[in-house]
């Protein structure tokens, strides 16, 4: 699952630019010499702005034509030039001035960075840009780009020198916006120093990163996983960021509306706590009802899977107008739950799934991308046999399990101390904790069966997570005296059988237990001739009296 703010890549929110500020013809000079046009576009972004944001519509709208004397004509292709000339602004204002610049796409280039906005959203959804040829660009991860600013690279190459719209082609893809269209030019220059910089042949994608994490709140650290016991509190955070909504219309000419929802999925085995739930932007707590509505309200069992939605689409798209307004905020979602019994135990673990819907394409809202992200819980349980003396299975035996080692406190389970009884499965009486966290347990036998011997049989049990999220179980024998043999533990440490005798003559006799037991015996067999003889002389005594 992060140690920065969201493991999905949190990245400044796309700049407003259209990728060509105004395009100049270049100025001739006594020494000028035919500049250079390059042939070549990039698209320069964050890892999670392109790499899988690979495809787009490339249509080109002007030509560039290198003349002797330094400068550039641009000249709009004569196949969209009709196209050209029914987008705003060029279709209002370009009239007046046709005589003048005898192009639209020269005249356009003497407009302002909000005229090549308008007329970049307009031409985007005429049928020769819809139609255009869908190009995969070359992909380069910030790492490989190998650039001083650390960006990630698109790379369209084999282009005739030029102006062209650059629209994004890729459908949804999860934690980004659809780009908005892009204009930009191949990069012009000279064989000498002097460089003109209007079209540089590289832009900022216009696409914006929709980052989403999922943590578990463990000692005031974010983490991706973590291990609990049963009725132990998860404290769950979701965070995400306000993104740019400043170029869609909520509701749209059919009534559709901005979305920014969260889908929250909690496994079986976790109960969502009512009334935990918060919703903050930046510092801000929100109010239910008012900035966002959520489901559901009350307290879950656990039995089975639960979903919580969050809906915050009326105030993001509010919020992202601008950053006055709380355009890159970000958004922190927090509530807690609880580890019930119907928890899977082992390395499958407990899975908490956050989804987020939200309208990724400004010219057509419907149009919906998701991101989401997880965390897992797991829990553990460990299982010994009990026999009797002949070893046989013996059912009916009782356990209590303890978090110290002076056997004083018990772990709790509704509110009770938590006890096992052997119970026979497939053959053997099998004594069974579970839904316990990562940690040291200490058992002692506290239900000893009528007519058996209680010789205080107690042990320790250390439960250790592995790298494959499995357990590793080790049990330690912690009974003194002659109860000591009746816990018996295999030479890994890992399988336990706990015996039950009804005679002190049931006992092993080997090693140092059966040293134990017939110094016992021995002192009984002492203590009775020592009796007897005590007897014979006070016997003797009377008959002399």
């Amino acid at each position: 699952m992060k140690g920065s703010l969201l493991k999905r890549g949190l990245a400044a929110l796309a700049a407003f630019a259209v990728g060509l500020g105004g395009l100049a013809l270049g100025v001739g000079s006594a020494n000028a010499v035919a500049p250079q046009l390059g042939t070549s576009i990039t698209l320069t972004g964050s890892d999670n702005q392109l790499a899988n944001s690979t495809k787009f519509r490339v249509l080109k709208i002007a030509s560039f034509t290198a003349n002797e004397d330094g400068t550039v004509t641009v000249t709009t292709v004569d196949d969209v030039l009709e196209t050209v000339k029914s987008v705003e602004p060029v279709k209002t204002s370009y009239t007046g001035a046709a005589t003048a610049y005898g192009d639209p796409i020269r005249w356009l280039s003497t407009q302002n960075e909000a005229a090549w906005r308008t007329f970049a959203d307009g031409l985007a959804i005429t049928t020769v840009a819809t139609s255009a040829t869908v190009k995969t660009g070359a992909y380069k991860s910030s790492a490989d780009a190998n650039r001083s600013d650390k960006k990630a690279t698109l790379q369209f190459t084999g282009l005739e020198a030029g102006l062209y719209l650059l629209t994004d082609a890729n459908g949804s893809v999860a934690g980004v916006t659809q780009s908005l269209p892009i204009l930009v030019g191949t990069k012009i220059g000279t064989t000498g120093s002097d460089v003109l910089t209007h079209a540089t042949g590289e832009v900022e994608v216009k696409n914006t990163p929709i980052p989403l994490e999922k943590t578990i709140v463990e000692n005031n650290k974010d983490v991706d996983e973590a291990t609990k016991g049963v009725g132990d509190t998860v404290s769950y955070k979701i965070t995400s960021q306000i993104p740019d909504t400043s170029k869609f219309t909520s509701p749209d000419e059919n009534g559709n509306k901005y979305m920014f929802k969260f889908t929250d999925t909690l496994s079986k085995g976790q109960a969502y706590q009512a009334g935990t739930l918060t919703v903050k932007v930046g510092t801000q707590t929100l109010t239910k009802g008012t900035n966002y509505t959520t489901t559901p309200t009350i307290n879950s069992d656990g039995k089975a899977q639960q979903t919580i939605t969050i809906d915050m689409s009326d105030y993001v798209y509010t919020a992202g107008k601008s950053k006055d307004t709380g355009q890159g905020e970000i958004i922190t979602i927090t509530y807690d739950a609880k580890l019930t019994a119907d928890a899977t135990s082992g390395s499958t673990g407990n899975q908490n799934k956050v989804q987020l819907e939200y309208s990724n394409n400004p010219n057509k809202i419907t149009d919906h991308g998701t991101v989401d992200d997880k965390t897992k819980v797991y829990t553990y349980d460990f299982e010994f046999t009990k026999v009797d003396g002949n070893n046989d299975p013996l059912a009916g035996a009782t356990f209590t399990i303890y978090t110290d080692a002076k056997y004083t406190t018990p772990v709790q389970r509704d509110g009770k101390a938590l006890t096992a009884t052997s119970t026979l499965v497939d053959g053997k009486a099998v004594v069974k904790f579970a839904g316990l966290d990562e940690g040291t347990y200490y058992v002692k036998e506290t239900g000893v069966l009528s007519g058996y011997q209680d010789l205080g049989v107690k042990f320790k049990v250390e439960i250790k997570q592995n790298a494959d999220k499995s357990a590793t179980i080790t049990f330690t024998n912690e009974t003194a005296g002659l109860g000591s043999s009746l816990v018996q533990i295999s030479n890994d440490k890992a399988v336990l059988v706990v015996k039950n005798i009804t005679n002190i003559t049931q006992l092993p006799v080997t090693g140092g237990t059966g040293i134990a037991m017939f110094s016992v015996i021995g002192l009984l067999i002492a203590g009775v001739a020592v009796t007897v003889e005590l007897r014979a002389r006070a016997t003797k005594r009377q008959l002399l009296a």
